[in-house]
């Protein structure tokens, strides 16, 4: 008795979820409205790595999220003392391959780098290593890893696994060495998905502004009953614009609005932008709009957030690589990083015009409210000493 009992709970669930699913596949909201959807926090499902290389291979909005800021973290270079070190660093060309150890740290989550060295397959002291053995640098993603255990780690070269030792290895994070480090993709997944969509629905909808509703028997029963059939039927009334009701109700064709779609396909954009912490400027390589608005402080704000995202994902990884090219080539690594970002001339001048017009405003009004005579010259100096100190 009690077996039959759980075997009719379980049909009537099965029914419930497919009958979820078709309505959800009628609407289409995807939002809280949804019942697909809650309007709670749960942690979402976890998403395998073949779906964020494919996201990362197949979308824009994936690769420019994880290359930019790879590539703007190194757009200034170092100045070392030796003239030895410089040759060194154009050698074994370190821009690059701290570029693209960034790179594949924030693709995978973690990146290995260490000494390409054909003639050697065991693990070795770096130390001993000398400049003719050293072919180049290789980096790994930590997806790419074998194993790592008992301080070596082996990957596949070749098709061969290789070992080695954690002396060669120089650590690159996505997230910080205390950070989760996982892809920086899985923190835009969703709004990258939904970015994607709207794009397609945009155009979809562009094509066709009229949307047709059919009349369909039995509607409501066969639903709660879980037909298979129906939901066939419904999904080829979505493919050509049309939703489907019950032949009981009465429905009016509508006329759909596209005015709006464009702002609201510009919002997910900036939804993925803000999710990889990237300016929407520098995201899509526009002006920044609005009254006056430079960008500038978007600017400063990010290029500040590049430097110190460089200090604790790669500085570990930086020092080991110069370590054993220090140790190889002999020569003395010291050097300073170059500013990052400072303001070109245009963007100096509309600052300054800004700041000008900014002043002649001010000025006015407290010349109004202290004395309509008031001395211009005492003015300017309050208004320019207000100005400095909110500017810092």
């Amino acid at each position: 008795m009690a077996t039959n009992k759980r075997k009719s709970q379980a049909i009537k669930t099965q029914n419930r979820a497919l009958s979820h699913s078709i309505i959800n596949q009628i609407n289409g909201m995807g939002t809280c409205t949804d019942q697909g959807s809650y309007s709670k926090w749960t942690k979402p499902d976890k998403i395998q790595f073949d779906n964020i290389l494919s996201m990362y291979n197949h979308t824009w909005q994936a690769k420019k999220g994880v290359n930019l800021p790879s590539a703007d973290m190194f757009k200034e270079w170092r100045e070392f003392e030796d003239e030895k070190a410089k040759s060194a660093d154009r050698d074994f060309n370190l821009k690059g391959l701290y570029i693209e150890a960034v790179k594949k740290a924030r693709l995978h989550g973690v990146s290995y780098v260490m000494p390409k060295v054909e003639e050697i397959k065991h693990p070795y002291s770096p130390s001993l290593l000398k400049r003719d053995q050293v072919v180049s640098f290789e980096i790994i993603g930590s997806n790419e890893v074998v194993e790592f255990f008992d301080e070596h780690l082996t990957f596949n070269r070749n098709n061969e696994q290789q070992l080695a030792h954690s002396s060669w290895i120089a650590t690159f994070y996505a997230d910080g060495q205390y950070g989760e480090n996982e892809s920086v993709i899985k923190t835009a997944y969703r709004d990258i998905i939904n970015n994607v969509a709207s794009s397609q629905t945009m155009h979809t909808m562009m094509g066709r502004k009229v949307y047709d509703f059919v009349a369909v028997k039995d509607l409501d029963n066969s639903i709660e009953m879980g037909d298979k059939e129906l939901g066939k039927t419904l999904l080829s009334l979505s493919n050509n614009h049309a939703t489907a009701i019950d032949a009981e109700d009465t429905a009016t064709r509508l006329s759909v609005q596209l005015d709006d779609l464009p702002k609201i396909h510009e919002a997910f954009k900036e939804d993925v932008a803000g999710a990889f912490g990237i300016p929407i400027t520098r995201f899509l390589g526009s002006s920044s709009s609005g009254l006056n608005a430079t960008g500038q402080g978007d600017k400063e704000n990010y290029y500040d957030s590049l430097v110190s995202w460089r200090e604790q994902s790669a500085g570990q990884g930086i020092a080991k690589i110069d370590s054993i090219v220090s140790d190889i080539m002999q020569i003395d690594m010291t050097y300073e990083w170059l500013p990052l970002y400072e303001p070109t001339l245009k963007e100096k001048a509309e600052i300054n015009k800004i700041k000008a017009e900014t002043k002649a405003i001010l000025a006015n009004m407290l010349g109004s409210l202290v004395d309509i005579s008031a001395d211009t010259e005492k003015v300017n100096e309050i208004v320019s000493n207000f100005i400095d100190e909110q500017n810092g």
